[in-house]
């Protein structure tokens, strides 16, 4: 039989256990209660963005990116991001390339790149992916997921209350996301040592780090600009195997005229320069030059903020 210390400590575990679960359980019903406040909120001050809506309906013609015609314009639709979950895959992709400098640049560049720097940039890319995820969980049941009928064209589109949120984006499960960036090792690249996932395992504080700057710096500067209340998109991205069709352009006029329609300015950071034509296009008009570098030892890295101020 069990002494009487042996059994007293293993009461007292279970009693911890009790409590640890208790306040567990405590701490997520007040997050629960903030996040139904905050949707109650957003939802009374943006009564027009709503789930499950056709914002644009199919039209006969597009533009093409970079061409003067283009077959019909696809419908447009607003929904949530947990009632897409098979179009995740491919928003964490492009938030992952335009973190990356240089990923989405040209492929030259990449075949160019030793095999020290394209290590790197997959890890950074991994790091930025798992980050992603998080964004993308906070805002699970918000109406911020935008796509064309096909779904091979999607869009993240934030009111300015969701993109401040950015700004306390914390790390809340290590393991867990310790767990999502070794995933995303795993699927971005062919090297599985225990060396590269340990690496990539710590790029995601550092990537939360680079998303706060970025969104601190852009909030001071659209105020600096006079700029009140507006819509951010957080990031636009085509399939591989659908670019080229006229999707992303068909997606931005249907933003941009959501924006024009709300009255409310819209903006958005280029993840680089060779995407400034595509914006301009669309009544985009650089604002500033952001450094997305928070370290000031290291060589700084821009990328353009970009506005779109509705007609008067």
């Amino acid at each position: 039989m069990p002494d009487t210390a042996t059994t007293a400590a293993h009461w007292l575990s279970l009693a911890a256990l009790g409590a640890a679960t208790a306040a567990s359980y405590v701490y997520y019903r007040q997050w629960q209660q903030r996040q139904q406040q905050q949707q109650l909120q957003i939802s009374a001050a943006y009564p027009w963005l709503r789930a499950s809506v056709c914002v644009a309906a199919a039209s006969g013609a597009a533009a093409k990116d970079g061409a003067t015609s283009a077959p019909a314009a696809p419908a447009v639709w607003c929904s949530t991001p947990r009632q897409r979950p098979e179009l995740m895959p491919l928003l964490v992709q492009g938030i992952g390339e335009s973190f990356v400098p240089g990923s989405s640049s040209g492929q030259q560049q990449h075949q160019q790149q030793s095999a020290t720097g394209k290590d790197k940039e997959v890890l950074l890319r991994a790091g930025c992916e798992a980050m992603a995820r998080l964004m993308i969980d906070q805002w699970a049941d918000y109406p911020v997921l935008f796509h064309t009928q096909c779904g091979h064209c999607v869009a993240l589109l934030a009111p300015k209350p969701l993109v401040q949120q950015l700004l306390q984006l914390q790390q809340p499960k290590l393991q867990q996301w310790r767990a999502a960036l070794l995933s995303c090792w795993a699927s971005s690249s062919s090297s599985s040592s225990s060396s590269s996932a340990a690496s990539v395992s710590l790029l995601l504080p550092l990537c939360l780090a680079v998303n706060r700057h970025m969104t601190a710096e852009g909030g001071k500067a659209l105020q600096d600009a006079g700029v009140a209340d507006y819509l951010k998109l957080v990031v636009i991205v085509t399939s591989p195997a659908a670019r080229g069709q006229g999707l992303a352009s068909a997606l931005l006029a249907a933003l941009t005229s959501l924006a024009e329609q709300q009255q409310l300015p819209l903006c958005l950071e280029a993840a680089h320069d060779g995407l400034l034509p595509l914006y301009e296009r669309h009544g985009f008009s650089t604002l500033t030059r952001l450094n997305v570098q928070p370290n000031a030892a290291k060589e700084p890295h821009y990328i353009s903020l970009m506005l779109r101020r509705p007609a008067a």
